[in-house]
């Protein structure tokens, strides 16, 4: 398993849930407590 920097908002596993969603950004960002991040460009 992967090493988590001690300031991660977001442990591996959730990350794999994720990942595996079917959920939208939003809905996602609601359930884990996160806020969307902007676009980078």
């Amino acid at each position: 398993m992967s090493q988590v920097h001690a300031r991660a908002r977001t442990t591996p596993l959730i990350r794999a849930e994720i990942r595996q969603s079917k959920l939208g950004v939003v809905e996602l960002a609601e359930r884990y407590n996160q806020c969307r991040a902007p676009a980078r460009g």
